[in-house]
C-alpha cells in the first residue's frame, strides 16, 4: 500500500500503537485501490444486514407522534416542521438535531417507511466506511480496520435504532461522532488552510453528534485525550497543532454541554446516587454483556431453536461465508507481523469505551432504573455508543487468542472468529426484527377494522382500544396516548381525536378514565363521544359516565398477552 511521508520531525510510529505509521492515502491525496474495496465491502456489509427488513418493518410508537405533528404542521417547510417539532415536545429542544433531522427526513418521505429504512441504511454504511477511515488514520492494520466495523455492525445491542425511525438519530449522531474524530486526527498532518478546515469539520460534528443524541457525550474525552497523545508523539508543531485542535474540541464541548443541561427536561435521579449506580451497572453489564457478549452463543441458539426462520438462517451463513472469504483474503496480502500487541489494547480501550458510552446515564435516573436497558424491546438503541466498547473487545479478544496459534493459521482462524460473531448478531438482530415486521402488521390489521368499524369519527371524540396485546415480542403493537391517536389523526385527517389503550394502567375515576406510561399521563372524560372498541368481537361500548365504564371493565375479555412494559415489550431470550 502506497505510504506518505511522516510529518517534519516526527519519529517513526509502530501500527500498533495510536498515530499512523503509513496513512491509507498515497501522494497524491487518492485513497488507494484497497481502501475503496473495503469500503466498498463495508457498504455491502450494512445493506446486507437490512436485506430482511427493508420494506417489512414500518411506525410505531413515538413514530405516529412525529408523523401527526409534521402532517399537520401549518408550515411545510423544513424550518416550519422544525417548528412544529419544538412546540410539539418541548423535551426535544435539548436534541434540536433530532427535531432538524427528522423533519428532513419526513420531507423526503412523507408517510413512505421504506425510505426512511434506506436512509438509516446509508447512515450505518457510512459508520463503518468513517470507522474503517478512523482506524486507519490511527495506523491501525488493514484487517483490523475491517473487522471493527464489521462487528460494530452486525452485533445486536443496539437493535432498534437500526430500523426505527424515532431511533435513527442514534445513529446518526454516532457517524458525527466518527467523523469529529476522524477530522480532528486529520487536522494534526494537515497544512495551512487544510488545518482549519479539518477543525471546523471536527467542531461541526461534534455538536451535531451530541445535539441529535447525549450517549456519545463522555467519548469526547477520549478523542482530546488521544490526539494529545499523537501530538505529544510528533515534532513541535504537530504537538502546537494537537494542543489547539483539543482546546478548541474541549471549549465547544463544554459549550454543548451547558445548553444540554439548560434544556434538559428528565433528567434527575430519585433516590441515594450510589444506589443509582450500583443498579445502572448492574443492568448496563448484565444486557451488554450477559446477554450478548459472554452471552451470544446462547442467544444465537435460542434464537435459531425458539424462533427458527429459514430466511435469517440463510442470511446469517452467507454473511459469515462473505466476511470469512474477504478477511482471509485481505490477511494474506498483509506482509506486516500479525498484531498481537493489539489484543490487551484493544480489550481495555474497549472496556472504557464501554463505561463512556454508558456514562452519561450517570446523571439520570432512566438508566439506573433499568428502563432503557433491554436487549431487545426500543431501549436498547441507548446502547449505540456503548456497543463500539463491545465490538472492540470482541476483535481485541479474538486478535489475542489466535497470537496462540502458528503465523499461517492466524488470519483464517481471526477471520472465523469475526465472521461467526458477526453471523450470530445477525441472526439474532433478523429474529428480533420478525417481531417488529409483524407488529406492524397487527397495526395495519387493527387500523382496518377500526376503519371498517368507524367510518368516520366525530371531531375531538375518543376511542379506547381493548383487546389487543401492546406488545409483540419486544416490539410496540399499542401502547399509549400518542401512537393510536396519532395514527387515527392521520387516517381521518383530523388532529383533534384522541386514542389510547386499555391495560392494567388504566383507572376508573370519578369524571372519566386515567391512563399513564412513562411520566405521562392522560385523561378522558366520560361523554358520549367516548367510546371503547374491541376488534376482537368487533363490539363498541358508549361510556357516558362512570356507570357505564364501570360495567364495561367489570365483564370485559382480559386477552391473554405475554407480560411486557414499556421499553422492553415482551421478552424473548
Amino acid at each position: 500500500m502506497a505510504s506518505r511521508p511522516e510529518a517534519a520531525g516526527a519519529s517513526p510510529r509502530p501500527s500498533t500503537r495510536f498515530g499512523p505509521k503509513t496513512s491509507f492515502w498515497d501522494r497524491a491525496g487518492v485513497i488507494p485501490v484497497a481502501g475503496i474495496a473495503d469500503s466498498t465491502f463495508l457498504v455491502l456489509v450494512a445493506v446486507g444486514t437490512a436485506a430482511l427488513w427493508l420494506g417489512r418493518v414500518g411506525f410505531y410508537s413515538d413514530d405516529w407522534a412525529f408523523l401527526k405533528t409534521f402532517r399537520f404542521a401549518a408550515d411545510q417547510s423544513l424550518l416550519g416542521l422544525s417548528r412544529a417539532g419544538f412546540d410539539a415536545w418541548p423535551h426535544a429542544r435539548m436534541r434540536p438535531v433530532e427535531v432538524l433531522y427528522l423533519a428532513g427526513l419526513y420531507k423526503l418521505w412523507g408517510l413512505n417507511p421504506l425510505g426512511y429504512q434506506w436512509s438509516n441504511v446509508a447512515v450505518l454504511a457510512a459508520i463503518a466506511v468513517l470507522f474503517w477511515f478512523l482506524l486507519r488514520e490511527l495506523g491501525q492494520p488493514r484487517l483490523i480496520a475491517l473487522a471493527v466495523p464489521i462487528v460494530y455492525l452486525t452485533l445486536p445491542n443496539y437493535t432498534t435504532a437500526r430500523f426505527w425511525m424515532s431511533a435513527s438519530e442514534n445513529t446518526l449522531s454516532i457517524a458525527l461522532y466518527l467523523l469529529s474524530f476522524y477530522a480532528d486526527l486529520r487536522s494534526l498532518r494537515a497544512q495551512g488552510r487544510r488545518v482549519w478546515t479539518w477543525r471546523v469539520v471536527g467542531v461541526a460534528s461534534l455538536l451535531g453528534c451530541v445535539l441529535a443524541y447525549e450517549v456519545a457525550l463522555p467519548l469526547f474525552a477520549l478523542n482530546a485525550g488521544v490526539v494529545l497523545l499523537i501530538g505529544r508523539r510528533g515534532a513541535r508543531p504537530v504537538l502546537e497543532r494537537a494542543r489547539r485542535t483539543a482546546a478548541l474540541e474541549i471549549a465547544a464541548l463544554l459549550g454543548v454541554t451547558v445548553f444540554k443541561v439548560a434544556t434538559e427536561t428528565r433528567g434527575g435521579i430519585n433516590g441515594p446516587y450510589l444506589s443509582h449506580v450500583a443498579r445502572f451497572t448492574q443492568n448496563a453489564l448484565a444486557v451488554q454483556w450477559r446477554g450478548y457478549g459472554f452471552g451470544l452463543p446462547l442467544r444465537v441458539w435460542q434464537a435459531a431453536t425458539r424462533y427458527p426462520d429459514a430466511r435469517v438462517l440463510a442470511l446469517s451463513f452467507a454473511a459469515a461465508v462473505a466476511i470469512l472469504a474477504y478477511l482471509w483474503f485481505v490477511s494474506r496480502r498483509g506482509k506486516s507481523a500479525w498484531p498481537s500487541r493489539l489484543g490487551p489494547a484493544w480489550l481495555g480501550l474497549g472496556a472504557l469505551v464501554f463505561a463512556l458510552g454508558h456514562a452519561i446515564y450517570l446523571l439520570t435516573d432512566k438508566g439506573g432504573g433499568g428502563g432503557d436497558f433491554t436487549m431487545t424491546g426500543i431501549g436498547n438503541r441507548v446502547a449505540v455508543a456503548s456497543t463500539i466498547g463491545v465490538a472492540l473487545c470482541f476483535v481485541g479478544a479474538a486478535v489475542w487468542l489466535t497470537r496462540l496459534l502458528p503465523a499461517a493459521a492466524r488470519g483464517p482462524v481471526f477471520a472465523l472468529s469475526i465472521s461467526l460473531v458477526a453471523a450470530g448478531g445477525l441472526l439474532i438482530e433478523n429474529t428480533v426484527m420478525n417481531f417488529w415486521a409483524k407488529a406492524y402488521r397487527k397495526e395495519m390489521d387493527v387500523l382496518a377494522a377500526i376503519r371498517e368499524r368507524f367510518p368516520r369519527l366525530p371531531s375531538g371524540s375518543a376511542l379506547m382500544l381493548d383487546g389487543v396485546c401492546s406488545y409483540e415480542g419486544p416490539a410496540t403493537v399499542f401502547e399509549s396516548s400518542w401512537d393510536l391517536a396519532g395514527l387515527l389523526n392521520l387516517t381521518y385527517g383530523d388532529p383533534t381525536l384522541r386514542a389510547d389503550v386499555v391495560s392494567h394502567r388504566m383507572l376508573v375515576g370519578v369524571n372519566g378514565l386515567h391512563t399513564r406510561i412513562y411520566q405521562d399521563r392522560s385523561f378522558y372524560p366520560f361523554s358520549s363521544d367516548l367510546v371503547v372498541y374491541d376488534p376482537r368481537s368487533d363490539s363498541v361500548a358508549a361510556l357516558p359516565d362512570r356507570a357505564a365504564a364501570l360495567a364495561y371493565f367489570q365483564r370485559r375479555r382480559i386477552p391473554d398477552c405475554a407480560p411486557g412494559r414499556p421499553g422492553s415489550g415482551a421478552p424473548i431470550f
